[in-house]
């Protein structure tokens, strides 16, 4: 059966297919660390959970919806941390 990462792995070689139109190479990591695939309203957040738990079917059509990972989210809290200590004291 079909996890949500084969799903995530089929649209890269989907868009991998598509003529070049000197746009560059699409950086997949970057995709995912910021958008996720979203079915029904339900984002598909979980790389191990089957497709057939969320109803899709071939032929139905997926949508990218901006998300932030945790592990996304995580860097840019210490990284403002850091900032913040890096500040001199008045």
């Amino acid at each position: 059966m079909a996890t949500i990462a084969d799903l995530k792995l089929a649209v890269e070689h989907v868009f991998s297919q598509m003529p070049d139109q000197g746009l560059g190479e699409i950086s997949w990591p970057h995709v995912w660390g910021h958008f996720c695939l979203c079915y029904d309203a339900q984002k598909l957040v979980s790389d191990t959970d089957l497709v057939v738990k969320y109803g899709i079917r071939d032929g139905h059509q997926l949508h990218f919806v901006r998300h932030v990972s945790s592990i996304y989210n995580l860097t840019k809290t210490r990284s403002k941390r850091s900032v913040a200590r890096k500040r001199p004291y008045l």
